[in-house]
């Protein structure tokens, strides 16, 4: 699916409700839904309905953090019937390397566990190499960034598939005591040269039910006329 999902500006919804959490050691386990229509970098596909039912888990220990996710899938290509399956998985990386503020770097391997005969998943592996930064300003209020490079599978088998840069820069805000907001920026170089970078914008709205639960709802839109919405929910063991 559409890693250009405003993930970018969900990890920094993510990040606000979570600083007041922080502790050494924690699991954190999240689902949710998401819903795109558009292109679909992930996929290849110029016009497709992608609706997905995430689920991830992260071990946190100080610096470092481990990440496995995967997903639910259904896809349906424009004048064709859906296809729905599992999607690929994610093996996600990071090590933070400095704190207040903070800048994180990850490296995330995707492998492809998705059918692609169904449409489900590109039949190839992706590494991604990426770089966040936060930092909260003044009461309540963040800046957060991301820039990151795809290293694409399957350049040998396909000559119209490329390696590509994409970043996020947003901001958020300390509503309430359970609400947070921001908004963001975001810019996602094609992974296939036959389909068009991609630059749009993101609002986010996160409640934190318990200091343990919250929930973040999400809703984006740029200009290859590609929308997409979608809740998270996640739960944090300490």
């Amino acid at each position: 699916m559409k890693q250009k999902m405003r993930l970018g500006a969900l990890a920094g919804a993510l990040m606000l409700a979570g600083v007041a959490q922080a502790a050494d050691t924690s699991v954190r386990v999240s689902t949710g839904y998401f819903y795109v229509d558009g292109q679909s970098n992930t996929l290849n596909a110029p016009d497709t309905t992608i609706q997905s039912v995430p689920l991830s888990i992260k071990f946190k220990s100080g610096r470092f953090g481990v990440r496995l996710s995967s997903s639910w899938l259904e896809v349906k290509p424009r004048g064709q019937k859906a296809e729905s399956g599992q999607g690929d998985t994610t093996l996600s990386l990071s090590y933070d390397l400095t704190e207040q503020p903070w800048w994180t770097i990850t490296v995330k391997e995707k492998f492809a566990t998705g059918s692609k005969s169904k449409g489900l998943s590109s039949g190839y592996n992706d590494t991604r190499l990426q770089l966040d930064y936060f930092r909260t300003i003044g009461s309540g209020r963040s800046v957060f960034a991301t820039a990151g490079y795809v290293i694409k599978g399957g350049k040998s088998d396909n000559p119209g598939y490329q390696d590509a840069f994409y970043a996020s820069v947003g901001a958020g805000a300390v509503l309430t005591q359970s609400w947070n907001a921001g908004v963001s920026l975001d810019y996602n170089q094609a992974t296939s040269k036959q389909l068009d970078d991609a630059f749009g914008g993101s609002l986010f709205l996160g409640y934190r039910m318990t200091r343990q639960a919250g929930v973040n709802l999400f809703v984006s839109a740029d200009n290859t006329s590609t929308t997409s919405a979608g809740v998270s929910l996640s739960y944090k063991f300490q």
